[in-house]
């Protein structure tokens, strides 16, 4: 029968008899009755009784089994798996494979997920912990952490520095899955030269300084942490910067008296010449060249020029030297510095240096024998 709901009052007035307090208060206090049985049509969508509505008592349960396949019963049980079916697991066994399943209330066993659809890795279900999940058609995704945090920390395989890692619950159809995510690993070598980098098993790609740069010998040291990032193209090592190699100089120095003590040296004469060689695989990013000779009196040569290659080196300074004076005999020390940012030809060539006199004197004695030097200190990088 329908439900029927029955109300009497709880006293009934009669006319010319006198009522005391608890006559009213019997007055304000009726009896009421339900009976009868609701059925299946008249309960709304979403209705429980009232012993669902308890706590703990709502789409929970403990499982069993496992640590690879788990068993769980909810009441009320659900006729079945329907996407949006929420549920509270509790584990008491910590999963062992990156697949494990639920079978709820003896329903498909189906294969439970993190909330991104991503395996599992295993001891994601550790024991004890308590997991929401809820099934979106096909899996079972937790919405709930993982019971023990993910640690990325592999080491490295491969042969030399074509280096390949695979990082434990990663999974990805592309390297172009994990654009922008640093990945942490564990260099099993020390870099050599231009290296690669290959993860969880994907196509190798080139793996480069913060800047872009190619990995150079000694940048990856032996068991030093890489935090790579790929950028589309390749991976790039943020701890790896580009500082630069250290400085690199060339410094030689030449001694020239070919022409004695008693010949005037002309316009164009060389006066010294030397070379700087480039180390391999650099570029000069600064040139410094110092001359400097004896005079034997103020009349000898003031002005010198630098050429490398055969042209002119371009300088803000004068070739004009500056003097110092030996009171003794008046004799002067000439040093002229010539220092520039190479251009050209010369940032991957040698440095072939003249040093060439540019304003003949009135002397005809020349330079002092054998005190001619120049000295090139040249940076490459």
């Amino acid at each position: 029968m329908p439900l029927t709901i029955t109300i009497t009052r709880g006293y009934t007035f009669t006319d010319g008899v006198p009522y005391s307090t608890d006559d009213l208060n019997a007055a304000a206090l009726p009896n009421i009755a339900i009976a009868g049985t609701v059925g299946a049509a008249e309960l709304e969508d979403g209705g429980v009784t009232v012993a669902k509505v308890k706590p703990g008592a709502y789409f929970y349960a403990t499982a069993t089994g496992g640590p690879v396949a788990y068993l769980a019963t909810i009441s009320p049980a659900p006729d079945a798996l329907g996407a949006g079916l929420t549920c509270r697991i509790r584990f008491t066994t910590t999963n062992t494979t990156a697949a494990p399943t639920l079978a709820l209330n003896g329903l498909a066993a189906t294969e439970i997920r993190k909330l991104d659809r991503q395996a599992l890795t295993p001891g994601d279900l550790s024991a004890n912990a308590i997991h929401e999940l809820v099934y979106d058609g096909t899996y079972w995704l937790m919405q709930t952490e993982a019971g023990t945090p993910r640690r990325f920390w592999p080491t490295s395989t491969g042969t030399g520095t074509a280096y390949a890692v695979t990082f434990p619950g990663l999974n990805i159809a592309d390297v172009a899955d994990v654009l922008g995510l640093p990945l942490v690993w564990k260099a099993h070598t020390s870099s050599t030269g231009a290296a690669t980098l290959a993860i969880n098993g994907e196509a190798a790609v080139t793996l480069a300084r913060h800047d872009g740069t190619a990995i150079q010998a000694g940048d990856i040291a032996l068991d030093a942490p890489v935090v790579a990032l790929f950028d589309g193209s390749k991976f790039r090592c943020l701890n790896v910067v580009n500082v630069g190699t250290p400085p690199s100089a060339a410094v030689q120095a030449v001694v020239n008296s070919a022409n004695g003590t008693a010949t005037a040296l002309g316009t164009g004469t060389t006066v010294a010449s030397t070379t700087a060689t480039l180390p391999a695989g650099k570029t000069w990013k600064l040139v410094r060249v110092t001359f400097s000779t004896w005079m034997d009196d103020q009349s000898g040569i003031e002005n010198f020029v630098l050429q490398n290659g055969g042209s002119p080196v371009t300088t803000a300074n004068t070739s004009r030297g500056s003097y110092i004076t030996n009171n003794s005999d008046d004799a002067q020390q000439v040093t002229v510095t010539w220092e520039w940012v190479p251009s050209g030809g010369a940032e991957s060539a040698n440095l072939t240096l003249d040093v060439l006199a540019d304003k003949p004197g009135g002397s005809t004695n020349g330079d002092n024998a054998g005190s001619r030097k120049v000295v090139v200190s040249a940076l490459a990088q």
